[in-house]
């Protein structure tokens, strides 16, 4: 009875010792649990933290990158509007500057037309002073009409021909002869003009102005109509230098500044024509004379680049 009474109670403290084991356990699982749990929402809590802090960053990045954007379309748009005022700028620059040279240039224009022209005129060539003659005019940049005799005209060079035609000199008919006593004889006046007209042409020199020896003084109603049925201009002059007389280079000189007032005031309109004559002296009056007309203000022109307007004497 006794070893029954003992096994029973060790059952009985098997049981209660498994019992409690197991509720030990259970309550030990419970915790695990319970921790697991607590943990889980932890870990829960930490990802929600997270993902709220990416978000923010997500959020000031594209802020910031919109901030960024918007900064260099500004940036953008205010180059080409810098860009756009540049080229205005340019644009009005170059049409001030395109302007101010057309301007400068019509001034120039109006300046040298405003100008009183005085022609340089020579007679009596082609002869050997016809080089230095044209050589002093060109260095200069001047120019001369020069009124030629036919029956010389053979002495007229290649060069010199070319040396007129580059210059822009002009030229014209000291009719064929040059012999006053004859030549204003019935029909020879006009014959003899158009003779040298016609080979000044043949050489490339072409021109319709004559120059009466001494004068269209000595000729007739008659050959002055004539002259002009043929297309011809009769050049006469406003100021002789007698060169030819004086065979003094200052005392011409002079002679010319002494009629050139009284003169400008006559026929500036027209063109003051001066007379000279090919000899050894013409150079060196052209000399004096060249720069003291620039420095007046007179353009000195030629046949070739305004034609001169008709001069008679007594207004015929």
């Amino acid at each position: 009875m006794g070893k029954r009474k003992a096994i029973i109670v060790t059952i009985i403290a098997t049981i209660i010792y498994v019992g409690l084991l197991s509720i030990t356990i259970t309550l030990d699982n419970e915790q695990r649990r319970i921790e697991t749990s607590e943990t889980e929402a932890e870990e829960v809590e930490k990802v929600k933290k997270y993902l709220k802090q990416l978000t923010e960053i997500k959020e000031v990045n594209e802020s910031f990158v919109k901030e960024q954007e918007y900064k260099e379309e500004e940036a953008e748009q205010k180059g080409e509007e810098e860009k756009n005022t540049e080229d205005e700028i340019d644009d009005e620059e170059e049409e001030s500057t395109d302007e101010s040279k057309s301007n400068e240039e019509e001034g120039k224009e109006e300046e040298e037309e405003e100008k009183p022209k005085i022609y340089l005129t020579f007679d009596d060539g082609p002869s050997k002073y016809l080089d230095e003659i044209l050589n002093t005019l060109d260095e200069h940049q001047v120019k001369g009409t020069f009124f030629f005799i036919g029956t010389i005209l053979g002495g007229l060079s290649d060069e010199r021909i070319a040396q007129i035609k580059e210059g822009e000199h002009g030229v014209g008919s000291h009719t064929w002869t040059h012999d006053k006593d004859n030549v204003y004889t019935q029909n020879r006046f006009v014959e003899e003009n158009k003779r040298t007209l016609v080979e000044l042409d043949k050489i490339g020199l072409t021109s319709n102005i004559i120059r009466a020896p001494y004068g269209s003084t000595y000729m007739s109603d008659g050959q002055i109509e004539d002259s002009r049925n043929n297309g011809w201009k009769i050049i006469d002059w406003h100021i002789d230098s007698r060169d030819w007389e004086l065979k003094n280079a200052e005392k011409a000189y002079q002679r010319v500044l002494s009629q050139l007032e009284g003169a400008q005031k006559k026929y500036e309109e027209d063109g003051i024509v001066i007379l000279f004559h090919e000899n050894n002296q013409t150079v060196k009056t052209l000399e004096l004379l060249i720069p003291e007309l620039e420095e007046r203000g007179f353009d000195l022109i030629s046949e070739e680049q305004k034609p001169m307007k008709e001069h008679v004497f007594r207004g015929r």
